[in-house]
């Protein structure tokens, strides 16, 4: 299992405002799981994000990650939580 807390680093100004626009559509954005019983959940995205001079701290919600895939950098995960995202 992978920890939810991803880091990413803004290459510029204009990055770091794109990433926080992402986020905070994000924030507010869910997904619709299905698990292995068959059961359905409706997950929020992510739990929390900041944002420091260096970089941008995401935590998703527990299961998200799985769902989206463990093996995703931070931005990859951005964009496949957006593509997924209602």
């Amino acid at each position: 299992m992978r920890n939810n807390i991803i880091s990413i680093k803004p290459q510029n100004q204009e990055d770091r405002e794109t990433l926080e626009a992402r986020l905070s559509f994000l924030q507010k954005a869910s997904l619709r799981l299905l698990h292995r019983n068959g059961s359905k959940a409706t997950l929020l995205v992510l739990e929390r994000w900041r944002s420091t001079e260096d970089d941008i701290q995401v935590v998703f919600t527990p299961g998200i990650v799985e769902a989206l895939g463990e093996k995703l950098d931070g931005r990859q995960l951005l964009d496949a939580a957006m593509s997924a995202a209602r």
